[in-house]
């Protein structure tokens, strides 16, 4: 298992070992660390990861995908190279209903960049179309939900995926 940490810079790079231990010493990084950074910038992070050219079977991408900087370009590059499955992370105060606002509008700041914007709700994004036009198979994670939902989401997406191979063969 490789681990890479990055905002809009690699703040962790560790290349893929192998073993439990390793796993197990990964997985509690990753619920441990705070990042330095609060900007993001996947085109940078996928560009890493092909100049690193590592050897691997399949790259899972943890995040929100929430991003000021267009990444459609550096993804599809990724995915022509890796198996790549995005984890979608959704944190629903971010993407929940607003009641009717009649004749308002509310000032939202984006945390990255710091810059106040005016809607009556919050900005969906979605990049749903993106990963279907590139093939990718990906999970939406819920942050209210907790670890047994998202490891059933996973057993689906890995099943589906394994039914496919079959029907190749």
């Amino acid at each position: 298992m490789g681990f890479i940490v990055a905002t809009d810079n690699t703040e962790i790079c560790l290349k893929p070992q192998f073993g439990e231990k390793i796993t197990i010493e990964r997985l509690n990084l990753i619920s441990y660390y705070r990042p330095r950074s609060k900007k993001t910038d996947l085109t940078a992070v996928f560009r890493a990861i092909i100049r690193m050219n590592i050897r691997a079977d399949l790259i899972f991408i943890l995040s929100d995908f929430y991003t000021p900087l267009p990444f459609d370009g550096a993804l599809r590059r990724l995915s022509q190279r890796y198996d790549v499955i995005p984890l979608v992370l959704k944190d629903p105060l971010e993407t929940t209903s607003f009641p009717d606002i009649k004749g308002g509008m509310i000032a939202f700041r984006d945390l990255e960049t710091g810059n106040f914007f005016w809607g009556d709700k919050p900005q969906k994004i979605s990049n749903k179309k993106l990963f279907e036009e590139l093939g990718l198979d990906y999970v939406l994670l819920r942050t209210d939900k907790d670890e047994g939902d998202w490891i059933k989401k996973l057993m689906i997406v890995f099943e589906q995926r394994k039914r496919r191979r079959r029907k190749m063969r």
